[in-house]
């Protein structure tokens, strides 16, 4: 039979001092990982713009030109927007020029050229600060 002098056991000082390493670890890394991980409005991507862009543009699942104007409250707080409209004979663009380097995001997309007759087309969002 064992004595219960036999088993293991941990002094209550310490177990604390165990516990308090552990926490300390994880505030030091949840300190250095906020200091890394940009803030709510640095998330901004141009994938989101474009989901937001394209969403106002579209009637009836088709871009209309026509509503180029209302891009301008879908974009991000803070951000400049270029918004580009491209068909092969035909560019319809709002906003400034970009700087080349600016995060873009682009998705194919069908155009209303006149009532009833639609094209394929590549719709651009382009942000930056």
């Amino acid at each position: 039979m064992r004595r219960s002098s036999d088993r293991a056991q941990f002094e209550a000082v310490v177990a604390l001092v165990a516990v308090l390493a552990v926490g300390t670890g994880l505030a030091l890394y949840a300190e250095t990982l906020s200091g890394v991980v940009p803030e709510d409005s640095e998330r901004e991507t141009a994938e989101t713009a474009l989901d937001r862009i394209h969403g106002e543009l579209r009637v009836a699942g088709v871009v209309d030109p026509d509503r180029l104007e209302r891009a301008r409250n879908a974009a991000p707080d803070g951000w400049q927007t270029n918004v580009t409209i491209r068909i092969r004979s035909r560019t319809w663009q709002h906003g400034p020029d970009p700087p080349g380097s600016a995060p873009r995001a682009a998705r194919r997309v069908s155009v209303r050229v006149t009532p009833g007759d639609t094209d394929p087309a590549r719709l651009t969002v382009v942000l930056w600060r």
